[in-house]
Protein backbone atom coordinates (compact mmCIF):
# COMPACT_ATOMS: atom_id res chain seq x y z
CA UNK A 1 0.00 0.00 0.00
CA UNK A 2 1.23 3.50 -0.82
CA UNK A 3 1.29 5.82 1.82
CA UNK A 4 0.09 8.86 -0.22
CA UNK A 5 -0.73 10.32 -3.81
CA UNK A 6 -0.20 14.05 -4.74
CA UNK A 7 -2.85 16.32 -6.80
CA UNK A 8 -3.16 19.49 -7.44
CA UNK A 9 -6.29 21.74 -6.52
CA UNK A 10 -6.07 24.88 -7.81
CA UNK A 11 -4.11 27.13 -6.49
CA UNK A 12 -3.51 24.89 -3.96
CA UNK A 13 -2.21 21.32 -3.67
CA UNK A 14 -3.41 17.98 -1.50
CA UNK A 15 -2.63 14.51 -1.41
CA UNK A 16 -4.69 11.26 -0.76
CA UNK A 17 -3.27 9.51 2.61
CA UNK A 18 -3.69 5.52 3.05
CA UNK A 19 -2.94 4.05 6.30
CA UNK A 20 -3.65 0.62 7.85
CA UNK A 21 -4.80 2.49 11.11
CA UNK A 22 -5.08 5.82 12.02
CA UNK A 23 -1.73 6.05 13.91
CA UNK A 24 -0.06 5.38 10.19
CA UNK A 25 -2.49 7.66 8.46
CA UNK A 26 -1.23 10.45 10.63
CA UNK A 27 2.39 9.28 10.11
CA UNK A 28 1.96 9.22 6.81
CA UNK A 29 0.24 12.60 6.05
CA UNK A 30 3.09 14.09 7.94
CA UNK A 31 5.48 12.18 5.30
CA UNK A 32 3.17 13.71 2.63
CA UNK A 33 3.71 17.78 4.37
CA UNK A 34 7.23 17.32 4.22
CA UNK A 35 7.03 15.99 0.85
CA UNK A 36 5.01 18.82 -0.76
CA UNK A 37 7.26 21.32 1.05
CA UNK A 38 10.77 20.09 -0.50
CA UNK A 39 11.71 19.82 3.07
CA UNK A 40 15.65 18.57 3.37
CA UNK A 41 16.54 17.26 6.60
CA UNK A 42 20.05 18.02 8.41
CA UNK A 43 21.64 14.83 10.17
CA UNK A 44 22.33 16.75 13.10
CA UNK A 45 19.73 16.03 16.08
CA UNK A 46 18.37 18.98 17.64
CA UNK A 47 16.19 18.44 20.40
CA UNK A 48 13.05 16.11 21.06
CA UNK A 49 9.95 17.71 19.76
CA UNK A 50 6.65 16.02 22.01
CA UNK A 51 3.17 17.85 20.37
CA UNK A 52 -0.23 17.03 22.66
CA UNK A 53 -3.04 18.09 20.88
CA UNK A 54 -7.03 17.33 21.44
CA UNK A 55 -10.36 17.84 19.83
CA UNK A 56 -13.60 16.91 19.19
CA UNK A 57 -13.29 14.98 15.64
CA UNK A 58 -10.45 13.19 14.24
CA UNK A 59 -10.64 15.35 11.31
CA UNK A 60 -10.10 18.53 13.34
CA UNK A 61 -7.13 16.69 15.01
CA UNK A 62 -5.46 15.59 11.55
CA UNK A 63 -5.71 19.65 10.59
CA UNK A 64 -4.23 20.99 14.23
CA UNK A 65 -1.50 18.27 14.06
CA UNK A 66 -0.54 19.37 10.99
CA UNK A 67 -0.27 22.81 11.39
CA UNK A 68 1.24 22.35 14.51
CA UNK A 69 4.36 20.57 12.14
CA UNK A 70 3.71 23.45 9.63
CA UNK A 71 4.29 25.81 13.07
CA UNK A 72 7.42 24.14 13.76
CA UNK A 73 8.66 23.52 9.83
CA UNK A 74 7.71 27.81 9.08
CA UNK A 75 8.97 29.09 12.36
CA UNK A 76 11.43 27.00 14.30
CA UNK A 77 12.87 25.51 10.70
CA UNK A 78 12.42 22.17 12.32
CA UNK A 79 10.98 18.98 11.29
CA UNK A 80 11.68 15.11 12.20
CA UNK A 81 10.73 11.96 12.06
CA UNK A 82 7.81 10.73 14.17
CA UNK A 83 9.17 8.16 16.90
CA UNK A 84 5.99 8.22 18.90
CA UNK A 85 2.47 8.41 18.49
CA UNK A 86 -0.52 7.95 20.42
CA UNK A 87 -4.36 9.07 19.60
CA UNK A 88 -6.82 8.18 22.35
CA UNK A 89 -10.41 9.01 23.38
CA UNK A 90 -10.72 11.10 26.44
CA UNK A 91 -14.20 11.69 27.24
CA UNK A 92 -15.92 13.40 24.44
CA UNK A 93 -12.70 14.88 22.98
CA UNK A 94 -9.98 13.12 21.06
CA UNK A 95 -6.61 13.93 21.78
CA UNK A 96 -2.99 12.98 20.44
CA UNK A 97 0.60 12.97 21.44
CA UNK A 98 3.64 13.17 19.34
CA UNK A 99 7.02 12.06 19.77
CA UNK A 100 9.69 13.72 17.17
CA UNK A 101 13.57 13.90 16.72
CA UNK A 102 13.19 17.74 15.63
CA UNK A 103 16.28 18.32 13.10
CA UNK A 104 16.97 21.54 11.31
CA UNK A 105 15.27 21.50 7.83
CA UNK A 106 15.05 23.75 5.12
CA UNK A 107 11.71 23.80 2.67
CA UNK A 108 11.34 24.74 -1.16
CA UNK A 109 7.76 25.11 -1.13
CA UNK A 110 6.22 27.35 1.77
CA UNK A 111 3.01 25.32 3.10
CA UNK A 112 0.88 28.02 4.83
CA UNK A 113 -1.79 25.72 6.27
CA UNK A 114 -4.01 22.49 6.47
CA UNK A 115 -7.83 22.67 5.57
CA UNK A 116 -10.75 21.72 6.13
CA UNK A 117 -11.82 21.97 2.71
CA UNK A 118 -13.62 18.45 1.70
CA UNK A 119 -11.79 16.86 4.64
CA UNK A 120 -13.13 13.35 6.14
CA UNK A 121 -11.36 10.23 7.46
CA UNK A 122 -12.96 6.72 6.32
CA UNK A 123 -11.99 3.32 6.73
CA UNK A 124 -13.10 1.21 3.79
CA UNK A 125 -11.63 -2.38 3.98
CA UNK A 126 -9.47 -2.09 6.94
CA UNK A 127 -7.72 0.79 5.34
CA UNK A 128 -7.80 4.24 6.60
CA UNK A 129 -8.08 7.30 4.00
CA UNK A 130 -8.37 10.85 3.67
CA UNK A 131 -7.69 13.75 1.28
CA UNK A 132 -6.45 16.89 2.30
CA UNK A 133 -5.54 20.35 0.78
CA UNK A 134 -2.61 21.72 1.95
CA UNK A 135 -2.75 26.19 0.97
CA UNK A 136 0.36 27.30 -0.33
Amino acid sequence: MKPFEVFEHTADVGGRIYGKDIKELFINTAKLLYFLAGAKQYERIEKVINIELSSETIEELLVKFLNELIYYMDVKKIGGKIKKLYIKKKGKMLGIHCEMTGKKISVKREIKAATYHNLKVKKEKDIFSSEIIFDV
